[in-house]
């Protein structure tokens, strides 16, 4: 597998406008500055519970983990309302020849679940994903008890593998596996909403 590697950090970091939201690739500095709370979301019991993670995270290891994982090339997007965090997305594991990479996101700001910035802030990093990486199809895995980010990643195209197609995908026990095609993302007129995509300044 061509995995995109450390070349990354030398890569400009982009930024989503999709509003109301604001989503930014964080400088290393930024990844200091909100390491303290992205852990407390990590960690926090309802997460967990819905993640199956059973260890938490302290403020160093989240960013430490960060800047691990941007160094191999994953896609990390820290999402803001109103210029308030309140949660982050990745595309990590990025096949570049095969063309797809792995989704993840959380709302870490329980007041902002149910509002469909999930939806949102998922529909932004996809264009990105599929847009200025050129990615074929996105994948992802999911607690299957966790209904509501279920619906969500259905709602922008997201179907079940029921076949068991996808293959070396980071899961766990009772998780549910699905996958997105970039022609059945853009399918959807939903998908299409305003988003703006630039180089940071």
């Amino acid at each position: 597998m061509n995995r995109a590697n450390s070349s990354y950090v030398k890569n400009p970091l982009y930024m989503i406008e999709a509003p109301p939201l604001v989503l930014v690739e964080p400088s290393e500095n930024e990844i200091k500055l909100h390491s303290q709370k992205l852990s407390s979301w990590y960690s926090g019991p309802e997460n967990m519970h819905l993640t199956g993670s059973t260890t938490p995270v302290s403020a160093e290891e989240t960013r430490m983990l960060l800047l691990e994982n941007r160094a191999h090339g994953d896609r990390l997007f820290f999402i803001f309302n109103e210029g308030r965090l309140i949660g982050d997305a990745d595309l990590r594991n990025i096949n570049i020849d095969e063309k797809f990479a792995e989704f993840a996101i959380l709302l870490g700001d329980g007041n902002c679940r149910g509002l469909g910035l999930g939806t949102i802030a998922a529909i932004a990093v996809h264009r990105f994903g599929f847009d200025i990486l050129n990615l074929l199809t996105a994948r992802l895995s999911v607690a299957g008890k966790n209904v509501q980010a279920i619906k969500s990643y259905m709602k922008i195209g997201y179907v079940e593998d029921l076949e068991n197609k996808v293959e070396n995908i980071e899961s766990s026990p009772g998780d549910i596996v699905m996958e997105l095609t970039a022609p059945d993302f853009f399918r959807r007129e939903t998908n299409m909403r305003p988003v703006r995509i630039s180089i940071r300044k």
